[in-house]
């Protein structure tokens, strides 16, 4: 190697360093995995989940009532950002007037932890509750409906474009409000 004036090459490991970037803006889990609410609208789940049809890659972020396990509302997005989340809450405000109680439980996603997601729910008297960190059972709700979701949906078909796709999400999401028979633990 000296003779031809070749080197390894080192790969150092990354150091991780504790309490780098201080995480801000997150809130107790005031739901504590008891999903048998009792009262209509009194407490919704949100996430976001990824959609992908060939390289092309799209958002799904809906809000579900914790009482019906009906969407409230929903919105695609090209980017996982603040304003899909934005959008699908304005959406699910005009649909649903707010109730004085209402709690919004999200896991800890950069946009659930943001100052405008904590300001737009003050603003709107919505009490936040978010799962903790890495622990997706907490959200349960939620991840149930996106598992349901794929597997009728994404795994079962082949679509033509990105349009088709998404007008199959939307068309499933209509009958899982309204005519699915749900059999459910929670």
């Amino acid at each position: 190697m000296n003779k031809f004036n070749l080197f390894s090459v080192r790969i150092c490991k990354n150091k991780k360093y504790k309490n780098l970037k201080k995480r801000y803006n997150i809130y107790p889990n005031l739901v504590n995995r008891n999903f048998k609410i009792k009262k209509e609208n009194s407490t919704w789940f949100t996430d976001i989940t990824y959609l992908k049809y060939n390289q092309e890659w799209r958002f799904l972020s809906p809000i579900m009532d914790g009482k019906t396990k009906n969407i409230v509302a929903y919105n695609f997005g090209k980017c996982n950002n603040w304003n899909l989340v934005e959008k699908t809450l304005k959406k699910a405000i005009k649909k649903v007037p707010v109730r004085s109680d209402l709690i919004l439980h999200s896991d800890q996603g950069t946009q659930y932890t943001s100052n405008k997601y904590r300001d737009f729910c003050r603003k709107n008297n919505i009490t936040i509750s978010m799962s903790r960190k890495g622990n997706p059972w907490d959200n349960a709700i939620i991840e149930n409906f996106f598992s349901s979701l794929k597997k009728e949906v994404t795994y079962n078909q082949s679509f033509k474009s990105m349009n088709h796709y998404l007008n199959a999400i939307k068309e499933w999401i209509k009958f899982y409000n309204t005519d699915r028979v749900r059999f459910t633990k929670f």
